[in-house]
């Protein structure tokens, strides 16, 4: 039973891993700054940025994610939202990037991180510490994100755009699997219905029975916490 095997296994474990990649796929942002600075040889200093920002109701779910990563980073506040920001060169090596490249995002996004992520390794091996290798870096910086803003195309006026990373998203990886689960939702719980909508590439596990969700649906996620604002809609 692919269910549940999988939480015997301790695949729950998977739940913050997933909805961290989520999150940052929604509402997630790989960044590489410029600040001038008379005191280095280019006159720039670059400073990597990965951050979330989620609303202050996710602000547990914020700092759970924060622990995941080792309690790395820091956590900001701006009026309604929580922000948590890693700018630290060392732990974005060598701990952030290694979650992303085991779990890949899935979106357009992952174009911003795979950019990103080519300037971090350029950081490391210290090419931002010199003019040609400060230019590479700054190619890259203008196809990523919204590019760069017009004071550092005055400063930096002859960029060559890179190409950014084709990201094919329109096309589900494996709908046999995800059809293997869903309809093992039926089997595990034993109520509810697998529906496939074949007009949309999708299917749906509907429970409609009150019997059904107040002795079998309820009491599992009672068990399973749901992480984040989606806990709320449970609740009412």
């Amino acid at each position: 039973m692919v269910l549940s095997a999988a939480l015997d296994s301790g695949y729950v474990f998977l739940t913050l891993v997933g909805i961290l990649t989520s999150f940052t796929d929604a509402e997630g942002t790989f960044g590489i700054n410029f600040s001038l600075n008379s005191n280095t040889k280019v006159g720039v200093t670059v400073i990597p940025l990965f951050q979330i920002g989620l609303h202050l109701k996710d602000e547990l779910l914020l700092k759970n994610i924060r622990e995941y990563f080792g309690e790395i980073g820091t956590l900001t506040y701006n009026k309604d939202m929580i922000f948590f920001k890693v700018q630290s060169l060392k732990q974005i090596l060598t701990v952030i990037i290694p979650h992303f490249d085991k779990y890949p995002l899935i979106t357009q996004k992952r174009a911003d991180y795979l950019l990103f992520r080519e300037i971090v390794l350029k950081m490391e091996a210290k090419e931002h510490l010199n003019m040609d290798g400060l230019k590479g870096i700054v190619n890259i910086r203008s196809s990523l994100n919204l590019g760069l803003i017009d004071g550092l195309r005055t400063v930096f006026p002859n960029i060559v755009p890179v190409v950014r990373p084709n990201i094919d998203n329109t096309k589900i990886p494996d709908p046999d699997r995800d059809e293997k689960l869903m309809r093992s939702f039926v089997e595990y719980f034993g109520c509810g219905n697998y529906n496939l909508k074949k007009d949309q590439d999708k299917g749906e596990y509907l429970v409609g029975k009150f019997s059904d969700l107040s002795l079998k649906i309820i009491p599992f996620f009672n068990k399973y916490r749901i992480l984040g604002v989606k806990s709320l809609d449970f609740k009412v």
